[in-house]
């Protein structure tokens, strides 16, 4: 089974983007059976008639006006939306995580949800103490970053549930939690 997507160009990052301070907080997730799971990057948005986490533009670099193969996704979370090219500069609070250079092969190669073209090297960048994963299940294939946890607490926000006449915003709570996983998204960049 081919795991690779259509190869999304979203514009060059050749300085240090500094993501929005809200993407450094996890949103709660569901039990999925592992343990719990929480999501950095996200925000809430209006899904029929309840609120659901989504990326958040403003975790992401900026994307070039114009830029080859662009298809955002609007909905789900996580799903990898393409790679900055050229790309010199992890965003501020990540490190590069994991490498892949086309037609080299090395034990330590990522399967890049968007493969380098030859002559190319991949990079994904992930906040500081996660690792690159390809995510499988309600995530597909795509590619993300993960932290797995001992039991510990952390600050967490929730969306809110069932929207009721008149309400405009999603609920926002902060908690405390015991996750097994934190995952943010992953930052390919390529050159």
């Amino acid at each position: 089974m081919d795991t690779t997507a259509r190869r999304t160009v979203l514009g060059p990052l050749t300085t240090v983007f500094t993501p929005d301070p809200t993407c450094v907080t996890p949103m709660a997730g569901p039990c999925d059976g592992t343990g719990y799971r929480a999501w950095a990057g996200q925000t809430c948005q209006l899904s029929g008639d309840s609120y659901k986490a989504r990326d958040q533009t403003a975790c992401w670099p900026p994307i070039t006006k114009g830029a080859t193969g662009v298809d955002v996704p609007t909905t789900g979370a996580l799903n990898g939306w393409g790679l900055y090219s050229p790309g010199l500069s992890c965003p501020a609070g990540h490190v590069r995580a994991c490498t892949k250079t086309a037609g080299v092969s090395n034990i330590d190669d990522f399967a890049f949800q968007f493969p380098p073209a030859p002559g190319e090297t991949a990079v994904g960048c992930c906040p500081s103490s996660y690792v690159c994963t390809r995510a499988s299940g309600h995530l597909g294939s795509a590619q993300t970053c993960k932290r797995l946890m001992t039991k510990a607490s952390y600050p967490v926000v929730s969306c809110g549930g069932t929207i009721s006449p008149g309400t405009t915003a999603a609920s926002r709570t902060a908690s405390g939690a015991t996750f097994h996983m934190l995952v943010a998204p992953m930052i390919q960049m390529n050159w």
